[in-house]
């Protein structure tokens, strides 16, 4: 089953993946591009980075939060991602 954001965005894909990695950013957050990496470094090209700005649900709804990671349409990550964690939750993901 699709999140709620992920209906709203025609994000089809996460339906076909276990472990479907998302990246919500935007404009003028510094901690995105570390995360950005982090996640870059764990899924390679494997993940869909949502940029916020400008939607006002979106903005609404994460903002304050950014940049947020969800796996398989659920939150993962918050401000910070720990990539040895990321990596765990994505394998235990696959096996479910």
């Amino acid at each position: 089953m699709r999140s709620p954001r992920a209906r709203q965005f025609g994000i089809n894909h996460l339906d076909e993946h276990m472990g479907a990695v998302v990246v919500l950013v935007g404009q003028g957050c510094h901690l995105c591009e570390a995360a950005l990496e982090v996640v870059r470094d764990a899924c390679g090209d494997g993940f869909t980075v949502v940029d916020i700005t400008g939607n006002p649900d979106l903005e609404l709804a994460y903002r304050t939060r950014i940049p947020v990671v969800e796996v398989d349409g659920a939150i993962a990550f918050t401000y910070f991602v720990d990539r040895k964690a990321l990596e765990e939750r994505l394998r235990t993901a696959t096996d479910a």
